[in-house]
Formats: structure tokens, sequence, C-alpha cells
């Protein structure tokens, strides 16, 4: 019988865990190989956090446009988290809960499984989405009566996906996914900046940086980008950030006041639109060429697929994680649209976590204190005998 319990959101861009030797407690670290100038030694996981010079970072990921197609980046990524210095687990008496990607391929699913038992040992195991698990912690944490149906959108660092839960099950018919994530959104920002002001196509790791402290969502797009031409420097929409040198400085800053006068060795980039331009994205993906609705269309778009009995409550739990939503206005504007696709007697209600980026794995771990997954896992002998087929 497995004495340790851990939940592994095994994400693109980081890796969210919690034990149950330790009270689940939830921690991450960016999951990936990384390689500083100014280190001798690839970086793996948390070890990227000791780092302080991030100029040209080399990244390595083991997803490639959220399939996990590089095993070998994972199985190292992997090796430091049960590692002794990391999490500090032992496979052969751990019941692991490991997320995929939604719609996983058949062959990335089995290659899941010989890597889960047959490398590591692990006592049992269950793949299942991240959706899956905020839909589990939505159902079991609120007050009152559960829910019969939730809206999960999963606005992550890939894709961002709408998928219904009615009575805990997903309606695999009426999944939709809109190719834009965070790693879009930095790419396309770097390439503006680059376009605009300073060549950071390079600096990956500081434009993604600068993304997630000083964008926002506009609540009325085409009137704040008229606002942001007319008033030119005098915009309320104009940034000062000052870009780490990496010799005294280590991290960039907001400028609070730009009327102080700037050291002369300061090297500030000026962002205007930019600002709202590049979430903008997310709700307007047409806007850099990708034939697509928005979130908020494909939301409305995935409840009219459900059944008719369902699509008032699946408006009223809407349930946001990932972490596009903790850009400023994320809420407002998506309530703001969906409002304009449903139908007029229906409330909506969105709620985003305090933390949307690890509630994936803090719902599967409220999950496992109530013992609702037990009856998921699938265990290594059975495994043995059966193979993949087995889930």
């Amino acid at each position: 019988m497995a004495t340790n319990t851990f939940v592994l959101d095994n994400g693109a861009s980081n890796v969210k865990w919690a034990s149950s030797s330790t009270g689940f407690k939830c921690k991450r670290f960016p999951n990936g190989i990384f390689k500083a100038k100014t280190v001798k030694h690839p970086l793996v996981g948390d070890q990227l956090l000791d780092c302080t010079d991030f100029s040209q970072l080399y990244i390595r990921s083991p997803f490639e446009r959220g399939i996990l197609t590089n095993w070998d980046i994972q199985k190292i990524v992997w090796d430091r988290l049960f590692s002794e210095d990391c999490a500090q687990i032992n496979p052969s008496d751990t019941a692991l809960i490991i997320t995929e990607p939604v719609m996983n391929l058949p062959n990335v699913r089995q290659a899941y499984d010989e890597i889960i038992f047959e490398e590591y040992q692990f006592h049992s195991a269950l793949r299942a989405t991240a959706p899956f698990l905020a839909s589990q912690g939505a159902q079991i944490s609120g007050n009152g009566p559960l829910p019969a149906a939730v809206m999960v959108v999963d606005t992550g660092h890939s894709f961002s996906h709408a998928i219904p839960f009615v009575m805990g099950k997903g309606i695999l018919r009426a999944i939709r996914r809109v190719n834009v994530g965070g790693k879009l959104l930095t790419n396309q920002m770097k390439e503006v900046i680059s376009f605009r002001h300073y060549n950071m196509m390079e600096e990956t790791h500081l434009v993604n940086e600068i993304k997630e402290r000083c964008c926002i969502v506009s609540s009325s797009y085409e009137k704040d980008l008229a606002q942001c031409k007319r008033d030119g420097s005098f915009s309320p929409f104009r940034l000062e950030y000052v870009l780490p040198d990496y010799n005294t400085t280590f991290t960039g800053s907001i400028r609070a006041d730009p009327n102080i006068p700037r050291q002369p060795d300061e090297q500030v980039l000026v962002l205007g639109n930019e600002r709202f331009a590049i979430p903008e994205i997310l709700f307007r993906p047409s806007d850099i060429g990708i034939e697509q609705g928005g979130i908020a269309e494909a939301i409305a778009d995935s409840i009219s697929l459900c059944p008719d009995d369902v699509q008032e409550i699946l408006y009223a739990n809407i349930i946001v994680v990932g972490g596009n939503a903790l850009f400023p206005g994320f809420k407002a504007r998506l309530e703001s649209e969906l409002r304009n696709l449903a139908p007029i007697e229906y409330d909506i209600n969105i709620t985003i976590p305090q933390n949307p980026i690890d509630f994936a794995c803090e719902s599967g771990s409220r999950w496992c204190e109530s013992d609702s997954h037990l009856s998921f896992m699938t265990l290594r002998e059975d495994y043995d005998e059966y193979g993949s087929s087995r889930r």
C-alpha cells in the first residue's frame, strides 16, 4: 500500500507539485534545462532560481506546441524533482497523480505510463488533465451544494482551453482550444519590442518578466488604442521599465515617477500600447493572423454544445486558471464579452483563484485528502499485467 501521495502538475512552463508527506504544500519550479552565460554547467529546474544573470538565457523545454516530445529533458527534470535535494520521495511507495495535456496523443500517453511505471517504478498512478483536477477541487471546496456542472478555462503556456465538466466528467465533443498561450504572447512581445525599441529576440526570460509585470487587458481596446495615438507621451498607458544591466542590477523595475531624471547608466524601455495590445491576442487572435475566435467565443461555443439543461449552470460556474488569468483587467473583459454572447436571462459568474497558476495542483491535493481519487488509480501490478490498455 502506498504511504505517500504525490500530485504533479507537469506544465510546459512550470512543474507544480505537492506531497502528502509535507501536508500537500504546493511548490513549483521551471520545467526545463537552462544555460546561462555566467554558469558553466546547465541549470535544471529549481537551480535556475539561484541564477542572477538571465541575459541571453538559453532554454530547452521538454514540451513543443503543448505536447511532451523530449523525454530526455523531462526525465532530467523529474530526476531532480524526485531527488533528495527537492521533493524527497520514494516512487515505490508513492501514489502519483500527474497531469497530461488536454486531448493528449495515444502514443504520448503510453510513453507517460512506461516512464512512470517502468522507469520510476511508482506504486500507482493516475494521468489526468489540469482542468480535471481544477474541476474536482472546485466541486469539493465550495460552500453549499456542489455544482452539477463547471466550465474550466485553462489559459496557460501553450494554449487556452475551454472544457465543460458535468457531474465530474468532461464533455469531449464540447472541448474548444484557442491556439494562444503565454509563450506566444511572450514571443509576440519580443518581436514588437525588437522592432520599436531594442533588439531583445534573445532575451526570452527578460521579456516574459516584462510581460507579466507590465501588461494589462483593455476594457475597450479600440478606444484605448486611439487614446495612446492621440496623447502620445502623455498617455496614461505610458510606462517606463528600467532594464537590468546584470552587473549592478539583476532585476528590472518600473519607474515610479517618470518625471525624475534618469540615471546616466539607466537603460529604459518605454512601453505604450504594447501593454494592452499583446494580451488582446487572447481575445482577438485574428490580430496576428490566427483565424480563430478568442477565449470568450471558445467558452460560448463550448457551452452551446452541452445539453440545454446544464448551459445556464455552466455560465454561472466558470473557473479560469493558468498564468494569463493574472493580467489586470482579464476578468472584467471576459465578463463583458460573455455577457454579449450569452442569453440575456443567464447569470455569468467567473471565478479566478487567488493563485491560478497553482490551482490545479492545489485542487488535486484537496481531492486526494478526500480519498475520492482512490478509485481512479492504477496499480503497478495491473499495469504490468494489462499495460496501458488498463488505463
